[in-house]
């Protein structure tokens, strides 16, 4: 069995088929699936790409277009420099008018709050965020010294 063979046999035991073919084997502390070839360890959406179109340039990186970092299809993988995909990523993680915040607040005009990064945030969550700042919240030690009290004004 060549090495390509076993790439394509890793790819295929590791993966299912949706939108994107996502890795299902193991995954670094990144969220990036990892196969281990020959006693080396290797990513696996970048063997998917060097399977389906060659070598990597040196000085690129593998961009996953749809966002999915355990996703090995071929189409979603792009190379670009390490400063695009951060650029992207940012821009990934950044909301706009129109979508609606993990909280599930639409985002209307003027609802977005703008980070000196250029991330941008739900203006709504960020201002209950901060108001909630100035509540005291009870901590196990307060807990206890309640509980106490209660018990103590109970006897």
């Amino acid at each position: 069995m060549t090495t390509d063979d076993r790439v394509a046999a890793a790819l295929a035991a590791k993966t299912t088929k949706a939108a994107c073919t996502v890795w299902i084997g193991a995954c670094n502390t990144h969220g990036y699936g990892v196969v281990q070839i020959d006693g080396v360890v290797h990513l696996a959406h970048r063997l998917a790409y060097e399977a389906e179109y060659g070598p990597i340039p040196d000085d690129m990186g593998i961009d996953h277009r749809c966002r999915v970092r355990n996703c090995v299809t071929p189409e979603h993988l792009e190379p670009v420099s390490a400063a695009e995909n951060a650029r992207r990523g940012r821009r990934a993680s950044s909301l706009a008018v129109g979508d609606t915040c993990a909280n599930g607040h639409l985002i209307e005009a003027g609802g977005l709050y703008e980070r000196p990064s250029g991330k941008t945030e739900c203006r709504l969550c960020r201002q209950s965020e901060s108001s909630r700042k100035g509540i005291q919240r009870p901590t196990t030690q307060r807990r206890v010294a309640d509980t106490r009290a209660a018990h103590a004004r109970a006897s």
